[in-house]
């Protein structure tokens, strides 16, 4: 006996390649499976899948990025071509005619022209159309995202910024490598005083996430007895177990974050009362040269008791008043 199915494919099957059909047959009385069966998933003959896509790094003080992107033949048939559609902030700025010979299941990275961009944060969404010349049938896994940021040009000391406007401040970026909902977003109260403060939500972030809050590029060629001030709230750091090694690290780049510097540190031993403390960290020894400071928070854990947060505010990096003697 042959029986035949048809129906629409919901809209959240991610991978139509993966379908496949189980059959059994029930006792409607004790509701016991007395036979069962499923069928082979049927692979789609045309696929191009968009594996992943990075930047070489985050930060960028040139006024383009060359990402690195790897397609996969997720289809039966060789892969012969495709079209990859790149957009920048939505916007579509090339389409790359890839033409080669991929197996099925092979991987490959096409060469992707540099793309200008402005000073700022941005996003980047790659999607691949077309495999071999054809209707993408199984458009679930054509899209893929990445974010970068141009540094903006140098800002000179003093440096002052409590997040009252609301938002990301100008030239401020938030690197967030899972693009999950869990980092660093603005909360509705602050320090002595301030309406906003931006917060880290290690609790909802997934285990050995870094999650980054970069400042603006500052010209410190004026100073030479730098710092960073700025306010820390945290809520305890502290797990079922005790234990907790989810930390608060400020770092600082002279090479537009090709390398980084920690300059202080904060985790599980560093609890503080809600009523939160000023921390000042000493920047002298970057005298004289641009830098770039960042906040990382890194989470190590995702089982805590508790809300399991941390809380930046008014933040600046001035030079120190001498002190008579």
């Amino acid at each position: 006996v042959t029986l035949n199915f048809a129906g629409p494919i919901p809209s959240y099957i991610y991978d139509k390649a993966q379908i496949k059909f189980i059959g059994f047959i029930q006792d409607d009385n004790t509701k016991e499976i007395q036979q069962s069966g499923q069928g082979v998933p049927v692979p789609v003959n045309n696929d191009a899948q968009s594996v992943s896509l990075a930047t070489p790094k985050y930060l960028s003080c040139a006024s383009s990025v060359t990402p690195t992107f790897t397609l996969k033949n997720n289809g039966a048939n060789t892969l012969t071509s495709c079209d990859i559609e790149v957009k920048l902030d939505g916007a579509v700025v090339n389409t790359v005619n890839w033409t080669g010979s991929l197996a099925s299941g092979a991987s490959a990275s096409p060469t992707i022209p540099a793309i200008s961009a402005s000073a700022g944060t941005h996003l980047l969404t790659f999607t691949v159309k077309n495999p071999n010349g054809t209707a993408d049938l199984n458009n679930g896994n054509d899209v893929v995202v990445g974010a970068f940021m141009i540094a903006s040009p140098s800002a000179a000391t003093p440096l002052v910024e409590g997040f009252e406007a609301g938002a990301l401040p100008t030239g401020w970026g938030i690197e967030n490598k899972s693009r999950d909902a869990a980092t660093w977003t603005i909360a509705n109260y602050g320090a002595g005083g301030s309406t906003k403060c931006y917060k880290m939500d290690y609790y909802n972030s997934p285990t050995d996430e870094e999650d980054a809050l970069y400042l603006q590029t500052v010209d410190a060629s004026a100073g030479n007895r730098l710092r960073v001030v700025f306010d820390r709230n945290n809520c305890p750091f502290k797990f079922s177990n005790g234990v907790s090694n989810d930390q608060l690290a400020l770092e600082a780049s002279t090479d537009c974050g090709a390398t980084w510097t920690a300059l202080s540190s904060f985790n599980n031993s560093s609890i503080i009362s809600n009523t939160g403390q000023t921390e000042t960290v000493d920047l002298a020894a970057y005298a004289g040269v641009p830098i770039n400071v960042a906040f990382y928070a890194v989470t190590t854990s995702a089982t805590a008791t508790g809300a399991v947060q941390v809380h930046i505010d008014n933040v600046s990096i001035k030079d120190q008043a001498p002190v008579d003697l």
